[in-house]
């Protein structure tokens, strides 16, 4: 018995992540629909047409946006984080046709399965605690699920931590003790950090003089079988609109090649 490719089947996939803040939080329900915040992000979405959203920290209860907004759009919702007495702060949506499968859920990652084709490849969405002893829970969790499942993996969102001194922009310096962590973590389990197009700091505090810093917060990590996934890879970040960080844009093509038996 031969088995022979027969085709290969491309299939280009585009990941929107937004810190974005959906209303003003004096703003009421029925209002939402006209507000600045909403129209920016139906900007977003009809310029870059994403398969996948994730939003971080949008200050809103799902249940208070209209659902109904982003069933127009053809979006659906499929996960939120779980932090307990405290108000989900990551929301998963995507495309109505696509079906993740749920892998992990805690207060700061969201960890999800997609299928086509022949293919298989997992992405965590992250909103990282800004307390560095918090932030070891996360990169244990991420590096357990990983072990779990030998596939592709793409973590991607904000880490709120940088690896180095030249990735932080202030008058004083950062932390080292963080850095070391993130650095130590990333490289034990051999992740990639994806360069990105466009600024360098994605994100700044607003503040003004010798307060004013800027970080790299924002990115994705992957491992090599993401890396072996992809004949092709585009990760940049968008214009900063209603929130204090850059959006980021992923878009990625898969191929798989089909096979026939043969006697």
């Amino acid at each position: 018995m031969v088995r022979k490719p027969t085709i290969q089947r491309q299939v280009v996939r585009t990941l929107l992540v937004l810190r974005f803040q959906i209303s003003l939080s004096n703003e009421m329900p029925s209002k939402l629909a006209n507000s600045p915040s909403r129209l920016a992000l139906q900007h977003l979405l009809l310029k870059h047409k994403p398969h996948i959203i994730i939003i971080s920290k949008p200050w809103l209860l799902f249940e208070h946006f209209l659902r109904r907004w982003f069933n127009r759009l053809h979006f659906k919702l499929f996960a939120l984080n779980n932090r307990n007495s405290l108000d989900p702060n990551i929301w998963c949506l995507c495309l109505n046709h696509i079906n993740p499968i749920i892998l992990s859920i805690i207060d700061q990652q969201i960890s999800f399965s997609i299928q086509e084709n022949n293919l298989t490849y997992c992405i965590s969405a992250i909103y990282a605690s800004t307390n560095y002893i918090h932030r070891r829970l996360l990169w244990q969790t991420i590096e357990n699920i990983q072990s779990q499942y030998n596939l592709p993996w793409c973590s991607i969102g904000d880490f709120n931590t940088i690896l180095g001194s030249h990735e932080h922009r202030c008058a004083t310096p950062p932390a080292r003790t963080h850095m070391n962590d993130f650095f130590a973590w990333s490289d034990s389990n051999c992740f990639f950090h994806l360069p990105t197009r466009g600024v360098q700091f994605t994100w700044s505090n607003g503040r003004g003089g010798r307060r004013y810093t800027e970080r790299r917060l924002d990115r994705a990590i992957c491992n090599q079988a993401w890396l072996d996934m992809c004949s092709s890879l585009n990760f940049s970040t968008l214009t900063r609109s209603k929130s204090d960080h850059f959006p980021l844009l992923m878009e990625f093509e898969t191929v798989s090649t089909s096979f026939v038996s043969q006697f």
